[in-house]
């Protein structure tokens, strides 16, 4: 063959070569590439957790089998996403509305979400999510703390509320997370307590007021008995001084026996009608104008006893629902209460007082022989930030007083019915406080604070 024939011919094969090469390429950078494009689409779309784009199919058989489980994949995870939110959401809406405080804690221990009955349980008065139970500066969170993991107490504060705390857990990514339930049992108890201690005041009562009632009726026979007796022998003339003298002596004894007789009889009423509080008939009343109606009263208590009253009120009204004739004997026996610690106080070891700066002091020097004792009432108002402008909030009533200080071991049972710690005390007083500033949906505490003040709190919603 003629070279310069073979030379020429080669340049013509090339080009339908090429083109066919390139439509082969094209072919199957459409059919390859693509395919392989819409695998990386679908790894984007899951790293940027995008559940609602669908791939489409790209042509090729293998590709669109895969494009169509990956688009299955997807439905369910956004299915299974959707109903893992709506399950958070009651779970949150249960947690967040239960009446029992909820506290989620760490894998460390730190408190990392709490409901608004916790918050409430608590009252640390500070934020205290991050912190662990036992750095939270709240007498809860102090029981709590003691608490094992899988253990449960039962808690008594100063509020007179009754708590019962659990520590819980559950499972979190394979390992064991606590949580804390507490739970308020004061209702509960309070209602056993109450019918517990009614039935056997009304048994008690009828017992010793029909027992009494013939005592006394016998004992006033017997006396005018002896006084008959006692008009004979004195208009005989064989009456003897010395028999009448024994006939007086036995009237003045059976006097003596009726009146400690119609005392028992008194005492039994006491208890009796610590059953019969009545209902609250509330009405709104001024708090302030309250306070100064009954101020004059409020000081003959401390009358003579170096004992002053200091009022701190606000300058308006203030209104809030109130049983005036009950609130008035729960406000006069928290201030007998102040006025009997400071005697105590005062007849300790030492005295305790307040100086010019308001700081607690105690001691024996001359200097503190000055120190008065103080008994200051307060009023305030805390506005409901949830509300603004409603005019809803808490009015506070703090009663405070510079007498003895409560002992730790003594505070969770002061408002138990009966307990006393006064040698002649009856423990009435806290318990008539105790159920009319309950029926009062009031939340109240007595505690001595770190000033060295004891505060007798009450507020009302």
């Amino acid at each position: 063959m003629n070279p310069l024939i073979l030379t020429t011919a080669l340049p013509a094969l090339t080009v339908p070569v090429l083109m066919i090469t390139c439509i082969c390429l094209i072919f199957l950078y459409y059919r390859k590439v693509k395919a392989i494009n819409a695998v990386i689409r679908g790894v984007d779309l899951i790293k940027e957790q995008d559940l609602g784009s669908r791939l489409r199919p790209v042509g090729q058989n293998d590709a669109d089998k895969i494009i169509e489980l990956f688009n299955r994949m997807i439905k369910q995870l956004k299915d299974e996403k959707l109903k893992l939110q709506e399950q958070e959401h009651l779970l949150n809406l249960l947690v967040e509305n239960t009446p029992m405080g909820v506290l989620i804690l760490d894998f460390d221990g730190r408190v990392t979400l709490a409901n608004s009955a916790a918050e409430e349980f608590l009252q640390a008065g500070e934020e205290f999510i991050g912190k662990k139970i036992g750095d939270i500066d709240s007498p809860m969170a102090r029981e709590i703390a003691q608490i094992g993991l899988g253990g449960e107490k039962t808690v008594r504060l100063g509020d007179s509320r009754i708590y019962r705390c659990s520590m819980l857990s559950f499972m979190d990514r394979g390992f064991v997370r606590p949580f804390v339930l507490v739970e308020n049992l004061t209702q509960e108890v309070m209602k056993a307590e109450r019918k517990a201690y009614e039935k056997t005041i009304r048994m008690m009562s009828h017992e010793v007021q029909n027992t009494v009632t013939g005592v006394i009726s016998s004992l006033e026979a017997i006396k005018e008995g002896i006084g008959e007796i006692s008009t004979k022998e004195a208009s005989s003339e064989e009456g003897s001084y010395s028999g009448q003298s024994a006939l007086d002596g036995t009237a003045e004894l059976i006097d003596a026996c009726t009146e400690r007789t119609r005392e028992m009889s008194l005492f039994v009423k006491q208890f009796a009608d610590i059953a019969k509080i009545p209902e609250p008939a509330l009405q709104k009343t001024d708090i302030v104008e309250f306070f100064s109606g009954c101020r004059l009263f409020l000081e003959s208590l401390c009358s003579g006893k170096d004992i002053s009253l200091e009022y701190s009120m606000p300058a308006g009204a203030v209104y809030i629902m109130l049983d005036t004739t009950l609130f008035e004997q729960v406000v006069i026996n928290i201030v007998k209460n102040a006025v009997e610690s400071i005697a105590d106080a005062s007849a300790g070891s030492g005295i305790s007082g307040s100086d010019s700066h308001g700081n607690t002091v105690s001691g024996h020097s001359e200097a503190m022989n000055t120190v008065s004792g103080h008994i200051k009432v307060t009023v305030s108002t805390v506005p409901d930030n949830s509300a603004p402008g409603t005019g809803l909030g808490t009015v506070s009533v703090d009663i405070s007083n510079n007498g003895a200080p409560i002992p730790q071991e003594t505070a969770p049972k002061l408002f138990t019915p009966f307990f006393t710690t006064k040698p002649n005390g009856q423990g009435l007083g806290l318990t008539f406080i105790r159920e009319v500033l309950a029926s009062h949906n009031c939340r109240f505490r007595l505690q001595t604070k770190e000033d060295g003040l004891t505060h007798f709190l009450m507020e009302f919603k």
